[in-house]
């Protein structure tokens, strides 16, 4: 019975490290997905209005526009909320570096798994800009990195918390290199 329970609880050690790894991966998979997306000009429907926001749905969410496959102007992001419930993934049509009505990606979703959560996310002047979000946009065609609509931060990261172990895992965003690290 003793040596059942230490395998059991070995195991589920081991399972809930795998959640935290596996969600930092897929953190950082989904931040070179958007950074090879604004790198080799993914097209994206976007419509034919100054918004220029993301079509989703067809014609009729352009408000008389039509939808055109497009880069977008301010390229891929993520927006992450300060409170870490909310992460939305965007196409910036405007170019304004940030997170505005009709640009969310509806067709991509980070899903993290069961337990990890957002526990922080910072850049090197504080933790978010003034409406509460992190937001990072990789602008065509480098891609140049912006946090926080401005290009002067060094870097951005995010900090994942495994609800039950407590362990952490970072994902860096060196924002002049654009390199992104899992430490």
């Amino acid at each position: 019975v003793i040596i059942t329970t230490a395998v059991v609880a070995n195991f589920r050690a081991s399972e809930e490290s795998g959640q935290l790894r596996l969600g930092a991966r897929a953190f950082a998979s989904t931040l070179q997905s958007l950074q090879n997306m604004a790198q080799t000009g993914r097209l994206t429907a976007l419509c034919n209005n100054p918004a220029r926001t993301v079509c989703t749905g067809g014609p009729t969410v352009c408000a008389g526009a039509t939808c055109s496959p497009g880069l977008p102007a301010g390229g891929y992001g993520i927006q992450i909320a300060q409170d870490g419930g909310a992460i939305t993934l965007f196409a910036d049509g405007n170019e304004n570096h940030l997170l505005d009505p009709g640009e969310t990606l509806a067709d991509m979703v980070l899903n993290l798994p069961r337990n990890v959560i957002i526990d922080n996310a910072v850049n090197a002047t504080g933790p978010y800009d003034e409406s509460g979000n992190l937001t990072i946009t990789f602008k065509p065609p480098e891609p140049t990195v912006w946090i926080n609509d401005g290009i002067a931060e060094p870097d951005a990261q995010i900090v994942l918390r495994h609800e039950k172990t407590g362990g952490t895992r970072t994902i860096v965003l060196r924002r002049i290199s654009g390199r992104i690290e899992i430490e």
